[in-house]
């Protein structure tokens, strides 16, 4: 049965409205988010920034439509502090906020490790298991007190990364004098919504051209190179399942069912660019911007055969 892309276009508008009520400015921002939340009810997102740039407001906002769990981390929080925060949630949680993920020690992270990559903690008793749930971590790169470096290995476990950009002082004087009212009123139930746009992701079927159409992009990707090593320093399949599922979503926003090369090249910064290697460069350095925006711009000249609509 095809799939109703007006309604799923209605959706996505709905909860791209009420991510504007939310926060000034930050276009890109909300449109990563919206897309994300909508395509799979497991997504994780990672908001990065200076402080006041509305990471913790979008967080704490989106957060009240599900039954959540938020975790203040800091440099001394341990393993079973995480498990004693969420046990009581194992058979409910459906967002867990991470605050400041960048101040959790080593042992933490690898806690999260695997509980981003499987939902799951094991611990003494065991292993804990939950169900699909949403991940909002924030981190603040400003900072030296009290940080840790986050290892690949964590960063892969996020389905998007997320830069919330310096307000402008347009946008400064619309927080200061009009912000708190309008999100003192803001409400919308995510939970329907998401039930219906990740099922229609989950059911979307690939053909012959969409996964040429993918497997070309994919390519353009693995095979990025920056001083004569490969960019990205792993396979990437974490984030090219995700990226084919934001694709679906895009496509369907578009009222299509069919893959197009911007439907996976409009998202490609958010969905690879904490994944590059660290050895060779940071995510925030300037030249990572380059290499990324490199890719994008194949990806986009990648063509299109037989453009029609399936089933």
């Amino acid at each position: 049965m095809a799939v109703d892309t007006d309604q799923i276009k209605e959706y996505y508008l709905q909860v791209r409205g009420y991510l504007d009520t939310l926060l000034v400015g930050q276009k890109k921002a909300k449109d990563v988010i919206t897309a994300a939340l909508l395509c799979d009810k497991n997504s994780h997102i990672l908001l990065m920034g200076m402080p006041g740039t509305g990471k913790s407001t979008i967080s704490n906002n989106i957060a009240r439509n599900f039954d959540s769990k938020k975790i203040s981390i800091t440099s001394d929080l341990l393993p079973s502090d995480i498990l004693a925060a969420i046990i009581n949630k194992k058979d409910t949680l459906q967002t867990l906020q991470l605050e400041e993920l960048n101040r959790a020690s080593g042992k933490v992270l690898s806690v999260l490790i695997e509980l981003l990559a499987d939902n799951k903690i094991t611990c003494e008793s065991g292993e804990v298991g939950f169900s699909d749930f949403y991940v909002i971590a924030t981190q603040n790169d400003s900072e030296i007190a009290g940080i840790f470096d986050v290892p690949l290995a964590v960063y892969d476990r996020f389905d998007v990364s997320i830069n919330m950009e310096d307000l402008t002082f347009e946008e400064l004087e619309q927080v200061l004098f009009e912000y708190k009212a309008v999100v003192e009123k803001a409400n919308f139930d995510l939970k329907n919504v998401v039930d219906v746009t990740s099922k229609a992701v989950a059911d979307f079927v690939f053909d012959k051209e969409d996964r040429r159409v993918i497997m070309e992009a994919t390519r353009e990707l693995d095979t990025k190179t920056f001083s004569n090593q490969r960019l990205f320093g792993s396979s990437n399949i974490r984030g090219h399942q995700f990226a084919m599922k934001m694709a679906a979503l895009h496509a369907y926003v578009a009222g299509r069912e069919w893959i197009m090369p911007d439907d996976i090249a409009d998202y490609i910064n958010n969905i690879y660019r904490h994944r590059i290697n660290q050895f060779l460069l940071k995510m925030h350095d300037e030249q990572a911007s380059t290499a990324m925006e490199e890719i994008r711009k194949k990806v986009l000249n990648i063509e299109r055969d037989n453009v029609s609509v399936k089933k």
